[in-house]
């Protein structure tokens, strides 16, 4: 961005965009928090968060895969990483969350 008016433009509008989702992804964030300290131990803020499990992450990530979802690795062999779209709904925590205790119960 050079600073031109095109682009400070094309700045301010996405910055607009991302005002708007900030409300939900404060609420949905919280409502996730939530449902994923049922499984681990939960970090990060907002929607970048890291959930540690009992067992291999690996497996976890490929079974999840398998079943549609996708997730990160980390550096720690026993942590997934979620970054979800700021779109996120709770529908859609809750559809994981089905994904996610079919794999690990």
């Amino acid at each position: 961005y050079g600073g031109g008016p095109v682009a400070m433009a094309a700045l301010k509008a996405t910055v607009d965009v991302v005002a708007e989702l900030l409300p939900n992804v404060k609420e949905t964030s919280a409502y996730f928090r939530e449902k994923l300290e049922t499984f681990g131990e939960v970090r990060g803020k907002g929607f970048l968060l890291g959930l540690k499990i009992d067992g291999s992450a690996k497996e976890l990530i490929a079974a999840l895969l398998g079943r549609g979802v996708i997730v990160g690795g980390s550096g720690e062999p026993d942590v997934i990483r979620l970054l979800p779209p700021l779109t996120l709904q709770k529908s859609h925590v809750d559809a994981f969350i089905v994904e996610l205790d079919a794999e690990l119960h």
